[in-house]
């Protein structure tokens, strides 16, 4: 995600391994800043998998609005 050639653009990440989430958010300035989101265990009691979605929507609406706007 650093990596790359586009330091005025957002970069989102998901780390995963299978059962559990995290979103990352990082902005390459001069220094890079990033976020990070709580974790997400779709295999814990309550409605996490609902608001991982939601979250996972939101991430991709934004994906398509960057992209449809170049």
């Amino acid at each position: 995600m650093l990596n790359d050639l586009s330091p005025e653009k957002v970069k989102f990440g998901l780390l995963t391994n299978g059962s559990s989430f995290r979103f990352i958010k990082v902005t390459k300035q001069d220094t890079p800043q990033y976020a990070v989101s709580k974790l997400f265990d779709i295999g814990s009691p309550g409605n996490e998998l609902y608001e991982f979605f939601r979250i996972w929507k939101r991430v991709a609406g934004i994906i398509s609005s960057n992209t449809s706007s170049h």
